[in-house]
């Protein structure tokens, strides 16, 4: 029963993310390596049994999952295409550091003094320093690697204090000293948020014209339209009704950059090299307040507008 649910967690935990699974193996591979390391085989034999039990779980519900996609992924032209340009570099150093302060400040500590502790400190160790090394390899996805650094960071620090802090009111006073200094980064992302509700800021909200207009073309074109919008709107439009767009999603769009540069040009009135064959893909043409930021093409006057409200037009090329 407890292989079957750990089995089943890690398919569940590789179809959320696939990094997730990754993480996971190497942070047991990680132990059983530092369990080897401290003392003779047959001293740790149990220990080891029990850490490849779980590799192996892990692998069994996960690894199918990522091997298939990495092989779909390289073989697609499409998915080669767009993974080229799926690019999430690690933050500055100084940038992490600041984000996991005051915790991490407390990390050299704690791997001294809780290094030769039991399993649970160890684990929680290799997870950090195994983040912290994914995080920092040269290769074009090292923000995934961040995935859940904060735990082991939170339990060694807590693990830290349990275990030095006798006395109960020194505990608690570091403790509340602790949540104190946390509070910064939390806050500023919150003002962020507060500010951003405040002035209607355009990328959390959408207008009453807006929605309306998206609700018009889920329920009244064909499912596989393809509309040109402005590359703020072409976030929108696929969520909202499914249909597809030049440009939308920088990572999950092909050729992005050329993309987005040819939907910009388009609503400027610029020329485009390949103008027909850029216009004669397209279905519908969406018109709203985030192109009017753009431009207007003269080429939209002699469009058949299908849909229109004070905000927005709706344009058929067809």
């Amino acid at each position: 029963m407890q292989a079957a649910g750990a089995v089943l967690a890690s398919f569940c935990l590789v179809c959320l993310s696939p990094f997730g699974v990754v993480i996971a193996l190497v942070v047991w591979a990680g132990v059983a390596v530092w369990e080897m390391l401290r003392a003779s085989l047959h001293a740790v034999r149990a220990s080891l049994r029990d850490i490849f039990r779980h590799l192996l779980w892990i692998a069994v519900g996960g690894l199918p999952v990522v091997l298939y996609q990495f092989i779909v992924i390289s073989t697609d032209p499409l998915l080669s295409g767009w993974n080229s340009q799926n690019l999430t570099p690690a933050p500055p150093l100084w940038d992490t550091v600041v984000s996991l302060a005051p915790l991490i400040l407390l990390a050299p500590f704690a791997l001294g003094l809780l290094a030769h502790e039991r399993k649970g400190p160890r684990l929680m160790i290799v997870w950090l320093l195994a983040g912290l090394v994914l995080l920092y390899l040269p290769w074009g996805l090292q923000r995934r690697f961040m995935m859940g650094l904060y735990v082991p960071l939170s339990a060694l620090a807590a693990m830290l204090l349990a275990n030095r802090l006798t006395n109960t009111q020194r505990f608690w006073s570091l403790g509340v000293l602790l949540f104190l200094l946390v509070l910064p980064t939390n806050l500023v992302i919150l003002q962020a948020a507060r500010y951003g509700i405040q002035t209607h800021d355009s990328k959390l909200y959408l207008t009453r014209d807006e929605v309306e207009a998206l609700a018009w073309i889920e329920a009244n074109t064909p499912t596989h339209a393809l509309i040109l919008a402005a590359p703020d709107t072409g976030l929108l439009i696929p969520a909202y009704t499914g249909r597809r767009v030049i440009y939308g999603h920088p990572f999950e769009t092909v050729n992005a950059d050329d993309q987005k540069i040819q939907v910009e040009r388009f609503f400027q009135g610029a020329p485009l090299p390949n103008a027909n064959a850029f216009f004669n893909l397209i279905d519908y043409v969406f018109y709203g307040p985030r192109e009017r930021e753009i431009g207007k093409n003269d080429l939209l006057n002699g469009l058949r507008v299908v849909y229109q409200n004070p905000g927005v037009i709706l344009y058929s090329t067809r």
